[in-house]
This record gives C-alpha cells, structure tokens and sequence, in this order.
C-alpha cells in the first residue's frame, strides 16, 4: 500500500475478505463526498491485461461484480439507480483503463485481483 500511495496513489483498497459481502448501491456515493476522506473516493489496484498497473474505483468494482453475476447493462442500472448508458460508459472506461476488449476480460482480470469473487 505504502508503495501504491509513494507512486501517487490517491486512495486505496484492501481486497475484500471471504465470506465479506459484495457492496451494494448505499455503500458507494456517486459523487465522492464527505464519506471519503478529502472528497477522494477509494481505488482498487488491477494489472492490465499486459501486465501494468491499474486501478478501479469503488463503483466500477459494483459493476465489474454485476457484470461478472451475468446482468446486462439496464439490469446493473436499475441495481445502481443509474441509466444503461451510464453503465456503458463506465465499462467503457473500465475497458480502456485495464487494455481489454470485452466484458469477460474484465471481469477475469478482476478475478485474478482478487477484487470480485
């Protein structure tokens, strides 16, 4: 973690223990706020798919774990409170940040992290 933050890391997320609960809508605000420390919301360290360090955020980690649970965009939006579309950009960015091209991509590499289960 120390080397994550000493790298310009703003924020940082331990992999979530067995047994814990994935989050659900309450648990993430879509705007950081007063429940993240200084209005920065935590980031979860993922490798690429050639090996270079990434990161996704609390939220993309909620849809990378619907996604992984077999839901479409308008399922994970109604989950979320949020539109398809938003879901699409988000897996948009997710796919770009982490080098892929497709939802299963996503969601192994996030397995590999250990970030979703």
């Amino acid at each position: 973690m120390r080397a994550a933050l000493d790298a310009g890391a703003r924020g940082y997320l331990f992999p979530r223990p067995a047994g814990l609960p994935a989050p659900t809508s309450d648990d993430v605000p879509d705007e950081p706020g007063p429940r993240w420390p200084h209005g920065v919301a935590p980031v979860v360290p993922v490798e690429t798919a050639d090996g270079i360090g990434s990161h996704l955020s609390a939220r993309e980690v909620q849809i990378v774990q619907l996604v992984a649970d077999g839901r479409n965009n308008s399922e994970i939006g109604r989950v979320l409170g949020v539109s398809p579309l938003t879901v699409k950009s988000h897996l948009s960015r997710i796919s770009g940040r982490l080098r892929v091209t497709d939802r299963a991509q996503i969601v192994l590499l996030a397995l590999r992290a250990r970030v979703i289960r």
